[in-house]
């Protein structure tokens, strides 16, 4: 028989139990209670269903935070379109060094070039375009990603290009610290460093290059000159000195130091009014434009370049590091924007947050105001397959490393070979983003643009897709449609999809794909995070493709098969408009496709194709435009030597398309008079009239 007191442990056992049980249930309650209010407030207030969950989660982790959404009355992707167009956002590219990922890149521009590393040459917006080195054009993929608050707002780190802008610290000795820890180990440190060697003196003071060459010696910090600047300003200093470090790198740059030729001792350290263009280069012209602001030392530039932003950004409304990148505001809308780097808004935010976070102000009270679109998603997936269609690929490199999931942070699983097959279950965004003491001011590392995105090819086994081709494959004809097949892996989001290249192939909404010329493409479904399906579309030219070329404004020579009577200085574009078949027509100069901007010159070769065959090959003449082998489309003094010297040969030099252009007045023969024609033209006395031969 038990014990009295056993009995009695037991039954207060049992007691406990049933009181703790009580009381976790209690709070479990409590817990989804004030999560569902929460989420309320939230919905409330105007944010969408797909946001609740992150932003609870950063409540969670920093109550001090206040959400404000920012409702911008904007249809999703509408928004996308136009920041895909006019180049207001772009991808870094080099053949032979780190290039945005293959479908950032908008195909939409540029020509096709088998000599070109990068297997596409693109129209380089701001660079060396006949290197392809510099910033193209993004795709609408790469836009959506970067563009999109979702991707961003549940991570401490780039939640922060939504905080305010506005001056947010009691006074400048508090902001100062946190200053000077973003700036650690940068040419703007007053610690010495590898990069600060002629940017401070050893007490940490800014020294720098006056504008009569000689050095000048100040009493104040790069992090004293940025927070007084700042708060002169309303600014945000945190964000001020990000936007600094994202412009001119951690180790500044010919803005900062005051050396460069022609504009000794100014400087620009946000590269205020920095471009390119035929004048000059981005930073002579951003040093131009501080010589007229008068900005003769850094303070100046820094303060200036502050002053700037604040009346030219801030007082408009575009009051984040977000709404400046991507300007969704009423006002000026997509345009007026500060930078025109896809990514850049999310690299400034790891400086921002490394000075809260190092500092202990993290949780201090912050307000962020977060945009709301129309039309965005209302459920999410987390993944999407090709449905229907061939699902294996071919390895393109060679020795391609497989890792264990997606992103080049994790351990290898293995090599793949030129040539190899592999099957594709699924493609995915690398979504690493994490807090690195050690790491630098800058946040390349995160949100990458080289190699994120992963082909599954199995069980912990990942890709990047830049090294694989998908066999998935879609055939049309011009004018016709095909619709885009996808499973989803999970939920019920409808992707959004991209062609590659609007000029082959177009895809609407619904993703149904429309053949607009022959050629080759991609078309890519992808969703919220950036998961996506990619099939390649061949475009052939319908059935009843025509045999000859003809136009109702240049002579078509179906015998000699010269097309001519086209005027110097004619666009291919323009050329294109001209025929009647130009759906089926390819242009190439020397092999080389031309781009459509390119001039039209005596010597390029016109194909009629029907999809991959040449059905007939033309050979342009442009009168007065001779060259040797090819012309430039332009008549110059070049082309009245080549007369010249024709002229003077025993046997001749010129022939083909070449010698015909040489017969300005298309009389049969190579004579004085057509050197004198262009002779009179040039002095600007008579017009050459475009001849058909």
């Amino acid at each position: 028989m038990r014990s009295k007191s056993y009995i009695k442990r037991m039954l207060a056992l049992v007691l406990s139990v049933i009181v703790a049980f009580f009381c976790f249930g209690i709070q479990t309650f409590a817990a989804t209670a004030e999560e569902t209010a929460y989420k309320n407030s939230l919905k409330s207030a105007g944010f969408p269903d797909i946001y609740l969950d992150k932003l609870w989660a950063m409540h969670q982790a920093h109550p001090n935070w206040n959400f404000e959404p920012f409702v911008t009355g904007i249809d999703w992707d509408t928004a996308v379109a136009q920041e895909s167009s006019k180049s207001r956002c772009l991808v870094y590219i080099n053949p032979t060094g780190m290039s945005a990922t293959r479908l950032y890149r908008s195909q939409s521009e540029g020509s096709y070039s088998t000599s070109m590393k990068l297997g596409f040459e693109y129209k380089v917006r701001d660079g060396n375009n006949s290197k392809q080195i510099g910033w193209i054009d993004a795709s609408p993929m790469a836009v959506a990603y970067y563009m999109n608050p979702y991707t961003f707002i549940g991570n401490e780190i780039t939640i922060m290009q939504f905080e305010s802008l506005e001056w947010n610290f009691t006074d400048v000795a508090q902001a100062e610290p946190i200053i000077e820890t973003m700036l650690t180990g940068t040419f703007m440190s007053k610690t010495r460093n590898s990069a600060n060697a002629n940017y401070v003196d050893d007490s940490g003071n800014i020294t720098y290059i006056n504008t009569s060459g000689a050095q000048v010696t100040t009493s104040i910090t790069f992090a004293n000159a940025i927070c007084q600047a700042a708060k002169d300003n309303n600014i945000n200093p945190c964000y001020l000195t990000s936007k600094i470090l994202g412009e001119v790198s951690t180790s500044g740059s010919g803005s900062t130091t005051g050396t460069v030729s022609g504009y000794t001792g100014y400087y620009n350290y946000l590269n205020i009014g920095a471009y390119d263009s035929s004048t000059g280069g981005a930073i002579y012209n951003g040093l131009k434009y501080a010589k007229n602001q008068g900005w003769n030392t850094p303070m100046a530039a820094i303060t200036g370049g502050a002053r700037y932003i604040a009346s030219a950004y801030i007082a408009k409304g575009q009051n984040t590091a977000y709404l400046q990148k991507f300007n969704v505001t009423s006002r000026n809308t997509y345009e007026n924007q500060y930078m025109t780097a896809v990514n850049g808004v999310c690299n400034t935010t790891y400086s921002t947050y490394k000075g809260y976070k190092t500092n202990g102000i993290l949780d201090s009270v912050k307000t962020f105001y977060i945009p709301v679109f129309k039309n965005m998603p209302t459920s999410l997936s987390s993944g999407i397959v090709t449905s229907g269609y061939a699902n294996t690929a071919t390895v393109n490199g060679d020795n391609i490393n497989i890792r264990k999931d997606a992103g080049i942070n994790y351990a290898t699983n293995g090599v793949l070979s030129k040539g190899q097959t592999v099957t594709i279950y699924g493609g995915f965004r690398e979504q690493h983003v994490a807090y690195d003491p050690s790491y630098g001011s800058t946040d390349s590392t995160y949100y990458r643009m080289y190699v994120p995105l992963w082909y599954k090819i199995g069980d912990s086994k990942f890709s990047v897709e830049d090294y694989i081709d998908t066999s998935a494959t879609a055939t049309i004809e011009v004018g016709k449609t095909h619709q885009f097949k996808y499973k989803l892996s999970s939920g019920s989001e409808t992707p959004r999809f991209m062609s590659w290249d609007t000029r082959i192939a177009t895809v609407d909404a619904n993703g149904n794909i429309k053949g607009i010329s022959p050629g080759s493409t991609k078309v890519v479904a992808y969703l919220m995070n950036g998961s996506f399906a990619v099939i390649n579309v061949r475009v052939n030219a319908d059935s009843s493709s025509p045999s000859l070329i003809s136009s109702p404004i240049y002579a078509v020579n179906n015998t000699s098969s010269y097309i001519s009577k086209i005027s110097a200085g004619t666009t291919v574009s323009t050329f294109l408009n001209g025929l009647n078949e130009k759906s089926y027509v390819s242009i190439t100069k020397e092999g080389k496709a031309l781009a459509s901007t390119d001039l039209i010159t005596t010597g390029c070769v016109v194909s009629l194709m029907n999809g991959s065959s040449v059905v007939k090959q033309y050979t342009v003449v442009i009168t007065g435009d001779i060259g040797t082998k090819v012309g430039d489309g332009k008549v110059t003094i070049s082309d009245l030597l080549a007369i010249r010297d024709e002229l003077l040969s025993t046997s001749g030099i010129l022939s083909g398309a070449t010698l015909s252009a040489a017969d300005v007045n298309a009389d049969g023969k190579v004579t004085i008079s057509d050197l004198l024609v262009i002779r009179d033209y040039l002095l600007g006395t008579k017009p050459i009239t475009p001849q058909a031969y």
